[in-house]
């Protein structure tokens, strides 16, 4: 790995500070496939040096219903794998080939029979109406163009009552992206952000809908209301479903950074049978 590399951890591992490091059989064989697939992927890397244990044990805090797992915005497949343990079966959706491909040998190295990875458009999910039991979709809002439209084909592809788990970055990820900027001398990770936040009234003028990097709590719990969903329980609850915590911390220096909720689809929705 390289030394940018090593010094851009150095912030993912602050933020992951307090989940310890799990030491599992084929940590070695996992991270070297990484290494081969997906080298300066530093996001993928964290995410599986944490280990297989984090994620099963969040499934279990969330009481996991079974059944179909979708998992959006899979990226290298550890929570799909994870989840294979709690799911009778798994599919995994990323747009990235080269996450779609380290996901597909990780999962063969697992030797983890029932999960399965695909390339695919989160505002278009290739799934029947009320297939699937469970929807994860870890981190992943903020990067879709038309978020609000994916968040409707969730609650489609949902059987009533069905489970959907979310997580989403707020303003404090500007914070992030800056201290990458300074440790990295690399001007383009902030301008990126602050670009992807341009005025309303820009985008409907160019007719561009372009992602939004970060995403207000409100906004999101706007939508789930406006499709159908019900929130039980959110990051900043005051009671714990378990002891296992959020992936980030739920803000920096102040500003919010980043929220997790569970949502149930209502019942007597378009698609119930």
């Amino acid at each position: 790995m390289s030394l940018m590399n090593r010094r851009r951890n150095l912030l993912l591992k602050y933020l992951l500070r307090t989940h310890p490091r799990d030491d599992w059989a084929e940590k070695a064989g996992v991270l070297r496939v990484l290494n081969e697939e997906v080298r300066d992927d530093d996001f993928s890397l964290s995410q599986w040096e944490i280990g297989l244990t984090y994620y099963r044990d969040r499934f279990e805090a969330f009481k996991a219903p079974g059944g179909l797992l979708l998992d959006l915005g899979c990226g290298t497949g550890n929570w799909s794998i994870a989840g294979s343990t709690w799911f009778d079966r798994v599919i995994g959706i990323d747009v990235r080939n080269d996450r779609l491909k380290a996901a597909c040998r990780l999962r063969d190295l697992l030797n983890v029979r029932n999960v399965a990875f695909g390339r695919g458009d989160l505002t278009a999910l290739p799934f029947p109406s009320g297939e699937a039991n469970c929807v994860l979709a870890y981190n992943v809002l903020p990067y879709v163009r038309d978020w609000d439209k994916a968040i409707s084909e969730i609650e489609r592809v949902l059987r009533p009552g069905g489970m959907l788990w979310c997580s989403w970055q707020d303003v404090g990820i500007l914070l992030f992206y800056f201290a990458e900027c300074l440790i990295l001398g690399r001007p383009d990770s902030l301008m990126a952000a602050v670009a992807a936040r341009r005025p309303r009234w820009f985008r409907r003028r160019s007719g561009e809908r372009a992602a939004r990097v970060y995403l207000s709590a409100k906004e999101v719990r706007e939508g789930l209301l406006a499709h159908g969903f019900d929130p039980v329980w959110k990051s900043n609850s005051p009671a714990w479903p378990s002891p296992a915590r959020p992936l980030f911390p739920q803000r920096m220096l102040g500003l919010p950074f980043f929220h997790e909720v569970l949502a149930l689809k209502r019942s007597g929705r378009k698609n119930e049978k």
